[in-house]
C-alpha cells in the first residue's frame, strides 16, 4: 500500500482519476473534483486529494485544502476540509483501511510541516466517527437538520414551524423558485 497526495489540478490527468470519479459519484457534492477545485480560491490554499492505493486500486481518499503560513522564517502548513463537509472515504469494509490511511497520512503531515488539520466531517460518514476518535480530538459544533424526503410535499410543509410556513408563502408570493438538479456537475455549473 502507498499514500499518494496529488493536487486537484494535477489529479485530473492522473491514471486513477476515472476510478476516483466512479467511487465518489455516489457521495456528496463535497467530494466532487470540480467542487474541490473551486475551494482553492474559497479557502485561500491549494486543494489536494490523498489516496491510499494498493496496486492500482483506491482504498481510501481524503480531500483537503493546504494553506501556507510563515512563522520565524519557517514555512508551516495547515489543512482544512473543503467548505462545508469532508472526511476520509473508505472503499472497503475492512476497518483496517481507515487506520492504515491515517497512519500513513500522519507521517505525511509530520514530514511536510503540517501542524494542524481542521476537518468538518460529513455527518453521513457516521460509521467512521468512532474510528476518527482514535486520531482526532472531535468537538461537536452544532446539530445538523435534515428532512425526510420520502414524505409528500404537503407532509413536509405541514411539519415546518408556523413561522417557516409563513416565510415560504411570502417567498412564493414574491417570485422565489426552487430548481432541482440530478447531477453535481450540472449544479456546479449554475453557481460558477
Amino acid at each position: 500500500m502507498r499514500l499518494e497526495v496529488i493536487s486537484v489540478e494535477v489529479f485530473k490527468n492522473h491514471k486513477i482519476f476515472e476510478q476516483y470519479l466512479i467511487k465518489t459519484s455516489k457521495e456528496d457534492i463535497f467530494f466532487d473534483i470540480d467542487y474541490l477545485f473551486v475551494n482553492n480560491k474559497h479557502e485561500d490554499g491549494i486543494s489536494y486529494v490523498a489516496l491510499l492505493v494498493e496496486d492500482t486500486e483506491i482504498l481510501a481518499s481524503f480531500a483537503f485544502v493546504k494553506r501556507s503560513y510563515i512563522h520565524n522564517n519557517h514555512e508551516y502548513y495547515d489543512l482544512i476540509t473543503p467548505y462545508e463537509y469532508g472526511g476520509v472515504l473508505t472503499f472497503s469494509n475492512n476497518k483496517s483501511v481507515f487506520y492504515e490511511f491515517y497512519s500513513r497520512f500522519e507521517n505525511y503531515c509530520i514530514k511536510n510541516n503540517i501542524i494542524t488539520i481542521f476537518q468538518r466531517i460529513d455527518p453521513f460518514l457516521r460509521e467512521n466517527l468512532a474510528t476518527y476518535n482514535k486520531y482526532l480530538n472531535l468537538t461537536k459544533a452544532n446539530d445538523n437538520v435534515y428532512l425526510d424526503l420520502n414524505q409528500s410535499e404537503d407532509q413536509i410543509f405541514n411539519n415546518f414551524h408556523k413561522n417557516n410556513r409563513r416565510d415560504v408563502r411570502y417567498a412564493i408570493k414574491n417570485g422565489v423558485s426552487v430548481e432541482c438538479y440530478n447531477s453535481s456537475s450540472e449544479a456546479i455549473g449554475v453557481f460558477l
